[in-house]
């Protein structure tokens, strides 16, 4: 698993790529979510695109990581959600949990939203 970081204005873009399991990347989310709060950068787009496999106990670090940001005046907001995420999240009755948007734009867009 890998995870770019890109920053638009004030809003930091995460890239998710290949498998996000116990075995392949676990607490790498966690970390970079908390070094963004250490930083006072609580408005984060998950650009899930490219994300091949995602398993529970890395679900549980998405909605820890959303929390975590919500508790700071911040979000976590998807982008480009994949079918088999989709179906996960809609499985685990988790869908309306999450803002979804279908580009980077819209998300940022999407904090500055009344």
């Amino acid at each position: 698993m890998k995870i770019e970081q890109r920053e638009l204005g004030d809003v930091t873009v995460l890239d998710v790529r290949g498998r996000l399991t116990m075995n392949d990347g676990r607490g790498l989310l966690k970390t970079r979510v908390d070094s963004l709060l250490e930083r006072g950068r609580a408005r984060v787009v998950l650009n899930v695109a490219e994300l091949k496999y995602l398993d529970s106990a890395c679900l549980g670090e998405i909605i820890n990581a959303h929390i975590s940001l919500s508790r700071r005046g911040g979000a976590l907001k998807l982008v480009g959600m994949p079918d088999h995420l989709r179906e996960l999240l809609k499985l685990a009755g988790l869908q309306g949990i999450f803002e979804t948007f279908a580009d980077e734009a819209a998300a940022a867009r999407g904090f500055q939203a009344p």
